[in-house]
C-alpha cells in the first residue's frame, strides 16, 4: 500500500531492550510489541494491522516464546488470524492498542486450537454430511445439508460435530469457532485431495480377480458407467472454485428402458457451496457415449489390469491462482448391473511438475497410453465439458448445468469427492 511503511522484528529479547528498538524508529512512528504466550505445541500465529480504508497487512508468523515487535505510523488495530487463541485481558481477537504498548497472546480456554484428531475426526464429518452418508442423531436415515438460513455455525449439523469430537457443542460461540478453525485447516489447496481420495471411506473398490467380468458386462449392456470430472484446487483470482461433476450413463435394456445419462454437479466458490437439486439428464449426450464402450472394451481388452492410475503434469498448478488448470480428476467407473460392483476403473490425475510437487515421488503414476487417453478423449467427446476454466465461466451457467440447485454456506471449503444418487 503506498505510503505506509510496516516493519516488523521479531526476537526473543528481553522487555529491557523495547526501550532502545523504539528509540531507533523513526520521528513520529508507531512502535508496540507483542508477546507469544502460547505453548509450543501451538503451531504459529499471524497478526494483521488494520488500517484506515479498510486495508490490512500482515506481521510474520511467531513461536512460542517470543517478541515481535512491530513499527508503523498512527494508532493500529491487531487481529490474531488463528481461531483458538485470544489477546491476554481481553475476551475477543482483535484488540486496539496504543504507542510504546506491550501486548501478549494466550490460550483461549473457552475454544482453545483443535487438535489434529480432532480436525480429522471433524473433516470426515463434514464428508459425510456434505456427501449425504451423516447418520441422524438417533441413528436413523441420512439427512440433508443444513438450509442456507443455518449457516452461521449454529446450524445442528455444527453443534453434532462438535459435541461429536468432544467440544461444548451447546455454546454458539465454541460451534462457530470449531467451523471456522475445521474450514481454514482443510484449505490448502493443491496437495490436499490426494490423500483425502486415497483414505476416503467411500471410494469404491474395484472387486478382484474378477476375469473377463467388465468385458462380459460391456458386451451383455448389464453395465453402468459413472464419470467423475473434478477441479478440486483451483483459487482463481484468489477465490476458491471447485468443481465436482458426477455423470451416469445407462445402457438400454431389451424390452425395457431406454439408454440415460443421468448427472448431477456440486460447486464451491469462495466457501459458498450448492448442489443440483434434483438429478439432470443429457438425452443430447447418449449417442456419443457409444464412442465411449468401445474405446473401453478395447482398453479393457489389451490389459489384464482393471484398476488404472494415471496422471498428467500440470505446470499451471505452480499457482493456485491460476485460472487455466486442468481437471484435477478425471474418474471413469465401470459398475456391474445389477449388483453394482465396481468391474473396472480409469482415473487421471492432474499434478504440478517433478521438482514443483510436494506430495513425493510415489504420486507420480505412468502417463496415459494410447488407449487410455481413447478412453479419456471419448468421455470428452460425449460429456463436452470442456476445460475447466471454460466450465466455470461459459457451460456451467448452460442447461443442464443451471437448473434448480441447493445452496448452503455452513461447510466453508471442504468438498465432496463423491456424489450420491
Amino acid at each position: 500500500i503506498q505510503g505506509i511503511e510496516l516493519t516488523v522484528t521479531t526476537t526473543r529479547a528481553s522487555t529491557s531492550t523495547f526501550g532502545s528498538t523504539l528509540a531507533m524508529a523513526n520521528e513520529g512512528q508507531f512502535s508496540c510489541r507483542v508477546f507469544n504466550r502460547t505453548p509450543e505445541t501451538v503451531s504459529n500465529y499471524a497478526v494483521w494491522i488494520h488500517m484506515e480504508g479498510g486495508c490490512s497487512t500482515g506481521a510474520p508468523s511467531m513461536a512460542s516464546g517470543e517478541w515481535t515487535i512491530i513499527n508503523r505510523g498512527g494508532t493500529e488495530t491487531l487481529k490474531l488470524q488463528k481461531d483458538g487463541l485470544r489477546w491476554e485481558g481481553v475476551q475477543g481477537q482483535e484488540l486496539s492498542v496504543v504507542n510504546g504498548g506491550e501486548y501478549t497472546i494466550v490460550l483461549d480456554d473457552r475454544c482453545p486450537p483443535l487438535s489434529s484428531a480432532e480436525i480429522e475426526a471433524a473433516t470426515a464429518l463434514v464428508f459425510d454430511m456434505v456427501e449425504g452418508a451423516m447418520p441422524t442423531h438417533d441413528g436413523g436415515s441420512p439427512e440433508p445439508p443444513p438450509s442456507e438460513g443455518d449457516k452461521n455455525g449454529m446450524a445442528p449439523a455444527w453443534q453434532y460435530i462438535t459435541t461429536t469430537i468432544g467440544r461444548d457443542g451447546q455454546d454458539d460461540l465454541v460451534v462457530g469457532k470449531v467451523r471456522d478453525m475445521v474450514g481454514q485447516s482443510t484449505c490448502s489447496g493443491r496437495d490436499s485431495w490426494h490423500s483425502w481420495y486415497e483414505n476416503h471411506p467411500r471410494k469404491p473398490a474395484v472387486i478382484a480377480d474378477n476375469g473377463d467380468g467388465a468385458l462380459d458386462a460391456l458386451r451383455t449392456a448389464n453395465f453402468t458407467i459413472t464419470v467423475y470430472h473434478r477441479a478440486l484446487d483451483r483459487f482463481p483470482g484468489g477465490n476458491c472454485d471447485v468443481i465436482v461433476a458426477k455423470q451416469t450413463y445407462s445402457p438400454a435394456q431389451e424390452g425395457g428402458a431406454s439408454a440415460s445419462i443421468v448427472g448431477r454437479h456440486y460447486r464451491n466458490w469462495d466457501g459458498s457451496s450448492s448442489i443440483d437439486a434434483q438429478p439432470f439428464v443429457r438425452p443430447e449426450s447418449v449417442a456419443e457415449f457409444s464412442a465411449v464402450i468401445e474405446a473401453l472394451t478395447g482398453l479393457l481388452s489389451d490389459s489384464p489390469r482393471r484398476d488404472i492410475g494415471v496422471t498428467i503434469e500440470d505446470p499451471e498448478m505452480r499457482d493456485s491462482d491460476n485460472y487455466d488448470t486442468k481437471w484435477s480428476s478425471i474418474e471413469i467407473l465401470l459398475y456391474s448391473k445389477p449388483g453394482h460392483t465396481l468391474l473396472a476403473r480409469l482415473h487421471q490425475r492432474a499434478i504440478l511438475p517433478r521438482g514443483a510437487d510436494t506430495g513425493g515421488e510415489d504420486r507420480y503414476g505412468p502417463a496415459p497410453s494410447v488407449r487410455e487417453r481413447a478412453v479419456l478423449g471419448a468421455v470428452e467427446t460425449a460429456l463436452q465439458m470442456g476445460a475447466v476454466e471454460q466450465f466455470s465461466e461459459e457451460v456451467g451457467g448452460t442447461p443442464p448445468w443451471n437448473g434448480p440447485s441447493t445452496s448452503w454456506d455452513w461447510h466453508g471449503y471442504i468438498f465432496p469427492l463423491f456424489l450420491g444418487e
